[in-house]
């Protein structure tokens, strides 16, 4: 979930004075081999040293808890009370590059 997303949520709710649970995330879903792939795409590496493992695989290299296999939240309630104001990865991927450009 890209961070400039979160800020602006969480502005949204202060604002409006919000209390309880609102889950936010990215509007997209994506498995750690596709997030590789769009990073690479958008930031022009190349997509072949990305290599997809399946989550057992994965699991048996990491050095951290076994992963689920769709991890996601639902962001309906914030959306149902404020609007979309979530991007998908591939877009927020291409504000981070510009951001980093810019710097």
């Amino acid at each position: 979930t890209f961070c400039d997303d979160i800020a602006a949520a969480i502005t949204k709710l202060v604002a409006a004075n919000s209390s309880g649970i609102y889950h936010l995330a990215g509007a997209s879903w994506h498995s750690a081999y596709e997030i590789g792939q769009l990073v690479a795409d958008v930031f022009g590496f190349d997509g072949s040293n990305v290599v997809g493992k399946t989550l057992e695989e994965f699991s048996a290299m990491s050095k951290w808890a076994p992963r689920a296999k769709y991890s996601w939240v639902s962001i309906k309630k914030f959306t149902a009370e404020f609007g979309e104001t979530f991007h998908d990865l591939r877009t927020n991927l291409q504000v981070m590059k510009t951001q980093m450009e810019g710097t």
